[in-house]
């Protein structure tokens, strides 16, 4: 899929941070971020390598459709959504 408006390839699936899922699961519990000005963020990768870079390499995923994003982040609560965000110490699942 390519954006026609900067004509970069838009990623298949995007990857949000949850707590692990089951095999017999059928939702996922998503984990919100805090940002800086105290407003909770929703995460999304676009690959699963930047998603074990920001979160560490044991943090759970789902996978969903790219579009399907803002509508995780309106059911979650979450204000905002931070894509591919820098990662920090306080954020990574290494062990």
């Amino acid at each position: 899929m390519q954006d026609n408006a900067t004509g970069a390839t838009a990623p298949n699936v995007a990857y949000v941070p949850s707590r692990p899922v089951g095999s017999g699961d059928s939702e996922a519990t998503l984990e919100l971020r805090e940002t800086g000005n105290g407003d909770l963020a929703l995460l999304a990768f676009t690959s699963r390598d930047k998603l074990a870079e920001c979160c560490g390499r044991r943090q759970s995923c789902i996978g969903v459709r790219p579009e399907q994003v803002d509508e995780l982040r309106s059911r979650s609560g979450a204000a905002v959504v931070l894509w591919d965000p820098a990662p920090t110490s306080d954020q990574r699942d290494d062990s």
